[in-house]
């Protein structure tokens, strides 16, 4: 669903991509360099999928289930004040008992229509914490990792459904505002197999091979850390 630029929602996605200007456009991650200020929103759209939405309410509520039922006490959340402030104006109200929020991911012209039709896979994203869906709470984060749409026909199945007047805007790049449950995160600044987290030390990775966070401490069965948070001074 297209949203107009007067729209509030329209407004809510356009202040999420307020970001440090110093940044931008540089540094040892960035995929497509180049020299600018800040980031413009050209178009929006509101995703709904029925399949995808019934699949993260019942994951959402396996975790709230497990939360309270084992009585797992979650660590205090604090999201980057831009983005708590921009997004505050999105509609639906997030369930604050297993740390639901809003992130953006960032990704290329070729992968929006697979993500929107099937929903982020762990299994083909990796990168300095193992595997897993990676998202971030300042767009200028997402701006080192994108690539540019430049113009109408560059990906043809994804143009029919955005543009279907035709009527590409031109070079851009595309970020999906996603809705995610963190729950009882780990913060972490080391991305290593045997990383530790920041509070405690204990065991981040279940594994050597990052597939799969360590356990919640004091836990008896175990449970399963259900989020990564890597915190600014990684390594």
């Amino acid at each position: 669903i297209s949203l107009g630029a007067e729209t509030p929602e329209f407004d809510s996605l356009r202040q999420c991509l307020q970001t440090d200007p110093k940044d931008l456009g540089s540094g040892r991650d960035v995929v497509e360099k180049g020299k600018y200020k800040q980031l413009k929103l050209a178009r929006a759209w509101r995703i709904e999928n029925p399949k995808l939405w019934r699949r993260y309410a019942v994951e959402r509520q396996s975790v709230a289930e497990e939360i309270r039922d084992r009585r797992i006490k979650v660590p205090s959340l604090r999201i980057r004040d831009v983005l708590q402030k921009a997004l505050a104006g999105l509609p639906d109200k997030l369930q604050s008992d297993v740390h639901e929020t809003r992130l953006l991911h960032g990704t290329a012209p070729q992968t929006v229509l697979t993500l929107l039709s099937n929903g982020p896979n762990e299994r083909f994203s990796g990168g300095l914490f193992g595997c897993g869906t990676y998202l971030a709470e300042d767009a200028g984060k997402n701006d080192q990792y994108v690539t540019s749409d430049r113009s109408m026909g560059q990906v043809k199945p994804l143009h029919s459904r955005l543009y279907p007047k035709g009527d590409h805007p031109g070079t851009v790049y595309y970020l999906i505002c996603c809705r995610t449950v963190l729950g009882h995160f780990v913060a972490t600044k080391s991305g290593t197999p045997d990383a530790g987290s920041t509070e405690g030390g204990h065991k981040v990775f279940a594994t050597d091979a990052r597939r799969e966070l360590g356990y919640i401490p004091g836990l008896q069965p175990p449970a399963h850390y259900h989020s990564l948070l890597a915190e600014l001074g990684f390594h």
